[in-house]
């Protein structure tokens, strides 16, 4: 059977239009489909970055027998705040030392802690307890950090370490995530009505 040239032409114009009904149809498929399976995978790696920060948390509550730390970390709110620092060392260690430092807590929740730590790398010295308050010209701040000195100088065994410039610890105190974190009424209240445990590590 032989088909006509108009058939023919028919035919392939058909095939192609086809074709183009096809790809345009897939890529629309695909651009409607792929905000859907971000948010999926998201989804998945958000549940096990809360999975592992509510592990990480709960781990340090019972090491330190706090049942508040255990029980923030099971608390939605607080469990999105913590994925975003999941596995972070530094916020294991800070909540140590605010067990350990009577008064630190909440020198932690009101920045004045961050602020002495940023003093120090100013004044480019190792130590907390080495800066010179008649360098600082705010007297406001030379009062926060007078505070922290005195907290620190009142513990110094327990504070040794939290007194060390750490880059690290002043990096986690300055992130958005920890900055979330202190505004959830829960972590404000577990960090400003800490218990004294044995000492810090």
């Amino acid at each position: 059977m032989r088909f006509s040239k108009r058939a023919v032409r028919t035919a392939i114009m058909t095939t192609i239009v086809l074709a183009l009904f096809l790809a345009v149809g897939a890529g629309v498929g695909i651009v409607k489909l792929f905000p859907a399976a971000w948010t999926w995978v998201q989804n998945v790696l958000g549940g096990a970055n809360i999975d592992a920060a509510r592990r990480a948390v709960a781990d340090v509550g019972a090491q330190l027998l706090d049942d508040r730390l255990v029980g923030l970390s099971r608390t939605s709110e607080g469990a999105a705040a913590l994925a975003a620092l999941a596995g972070n060392a530094e916020l294991a260690q800070l909540l140590k030392w605010t067990t350990a430092i009577p008064g630190l807590g909440s020198l932690v929740q009101s920045g004045a802690y961050q602020q002495a730590i940023e003093e120090a790398v100013r004044q480019n010295v190792p130590n907390i307890s080495e800066i010179r308050l008649d360098q600082v010209v705010s007297p406001e701040t030379r009062t926060l950090l007078a505070e922290v000195q005195q907290v620190m100088a009142n513990n110094p065994q327990a504070a040794e370490a939290a007194s060390v410039v750490n880059a690290n610890v002043l990096n986690l105190l300055k992130s958005d995530a920890f900055a979330r974190l202190r505004q959830i009424p829960e972590f404000s209240r577990l960090l400003t009505d800490r218990v004294p445990a044995g000492g810090a590590e």
